[in-house]
């Protein structure tokens, strides 16, 4: 956000419930103060091709702190898919 290379899209008020423009602007504002971290929270990742190599997220992860493009190859445990 900081950089404007993350940004979010207009919304559809044609089908957005009411709160979700208030919800959208309070998590921009948490983005933008850092209260909100994509790549932070209580995961475990492991990479699929090798079982040795995990990373923590409970401290975050970087990205592009040793890479010059995008890259996280982790499967993240204990994330629920609510449909």
């Amino acid at each position: 956000f900081e950089k404007k290379w993350v940004q979010m899209m207009e919304l559809n008020r044609l089908i957005a419930v009411d709160g979700t423009e208030e919800k959208i602007e309070q998590t921009i504002r948490e983005f933008e103060t850092k209260k909100l971290i994509v790549f932070k929270g209580d995961y475990t990742g492991v990479d699929p091709y090798d079982p040795t190599d995990t990373i923590d997220l409970k401290e975050g992860y970087a990205e592009n702190a040793e890479t010059s493009a995008p890259a996280f190859h982790y499967v993240l445990d204990n994330v629920i898919e609510i449909y």
